[in-house]
C-alpha cells in the first residue's frame, strides 16, 4: 500500500504544470533595466529599445550574444550578463519585454 501512495503521488508530481517563470523579476534582478531601461524602454541611442520588439527576436539574440555568435556593438558588454541565463530565462525575459 505505501509503495502505491508513493507511486501516486510522484505521479501527481510529474503531472503538475511547471510554473511560468517570471520574466520581469527576471530583468529585473539581472539588471537589465540599467542599460535598456524600465521595461525595456530605454532613452539612451546607445541601447536600443527592447520593448515592444518580438519575443522571438529579443531571445535570439540574446542566446547569439551569450553563445558568442553575436559580437558587435555592445555585445561584449552584455555577454556577462546573460552567460549563465538559460533559453527559459531568456524567453521569459524576450516574453515580458514583447508585451510591453
Amino acid at each position: 500500500m505505501k509503495k502505491l501512495l508513493a507511486t501516486l503521488a510522484f505521479s501527481a508530481i510529474l503531472a503538475t504544470p511547471v510554473l511560468a517563470l517570471d520574466g520581469q523579476a527576471l530583468y529585473n534582478a539581472k539588471g537589465c533595466g540599467g542599460c535598456h531601461g524600465e521595461a525595456g524602454a530605454s532613452i539612451t541611442p546607445t541601447f536600443p529599445k527592447l520593448a515592444g520588439q518580438h519575443a522571438s527576436y529579443i531571445a535570439n539574440q540574446a542566446k547569439a550574444i551569450r553563445d558568442g555568435k553575436r559580437n558587435s556593438g555592445m555585445s561584449a558588454m552584455m555577454r556577462p550578463i546573460v552567460a549563465a541565463a538559460s533559453d527559459e530565462e531568456i524567453a521569459a525575459i524576450a516574453d515580458f519585454l514583447a508585451s510591453q
